[in-house]
């Protein structure tokens, strides 16, 4: 009597088990990880890539230039000093704080827009491979702080509570901060604090950098956006 071969007493998985163990191999479901992932960050990438139409912003003015030079002009740096600005004032100071492209992003200007309780902040620039890139903040001010209620990618809207909305105001700040002396790093370390009225902007502390002051300052002429934009067409 002859006996059976052992392997022949296995039995055959079904076809079932083996494509289930086709698909739970470490490539393949790393494969279909991927493509679930893409599928679920088509949306984001879209509205993240689709250019937004910016507000009509407070200034600035030549005036406003000027009429900003002239209260910064006797402020003197201290724990105490504050300054009082219009929105455009404000705007125009924003617009002092430049720096070079770093960290895959190339600033092109700060625009604040204060309506009642509810401060936006505009971040304009390039980068990420986007020719336009917009990133606005919006703060809501209550009685005791004021709180990021929202932040926008482009189109993308994310809640303030977002994991990647957090992200993306770490980034920010760091990119901020990396010009220590600058007005805004000065601000956010907190040397310097901002406080938004529905008429006004109340600067305090030390949000300047220090520097000597000349025995005599002339007023710098400051063109305009239009003015400046007339010159390179």
């Amino acid at each position: 009597m002859t006996s059976q071969p052992a392997g022949n007493n296995i039995p055959r998985r079904s076809f079932f088990i083996r494509v289930l163990l086709f698909w739970l191999h470490p490539v393949m479901f790393s494969l279909l990880a991927l493509i679930v992932i893409a599928l679920l960050l088509v949306s984001p990438i879209k509205l993240i890539s689709t250019p937004v139409t910016l507000p009509d912003f407070a200034g600035t003015e030549q005036e406003d230039f000027w009429s900003l030079q002239k209260k910064l002009v006797d402020h003197e740096p201290s724990a105490t000093a504050s300054v009082k600005l219009t929105h455009a004032e404000f705007n125009a100071f924003l617009s002092r704080y430049q720096t070079p492209p770093e960290g895959g992003f190339c600033l092109q200007r700060l625009r604040c827009v204060v309506d009642n309780n509810r401060i936006t902040l505009f971040v304009t620039g390039s980068g990420f491979f986007m020719r336009s890139l917009v990133f606005q903040i919006e703060l809501k001010k209550t009685a005791e702080q004021i709180r990021v209620e929202c932040v926008k990618i482009n189109s993308l809207n994310l809640a303030g509570n977002n994991w990647f909305a957090a992200y993306v105001i770490d980034y920010l700040k760091k990119q901020a901060v990396k010009n220590a002396e600058s007005s805004v790093a000065r601000i956010i370390s907190g040397k310097g604090k901002v406080e938004f009225m529905p008429d006004h902007v109340l600067l305090q502390g030390e949000f300047m950098p220090t520097q000597e002051k000349p025995a005599s300052e002339e007023l710098p002429v400051v063109e305009n956006e239009e003015t400046s934009a007339e010159i390179e067409r």
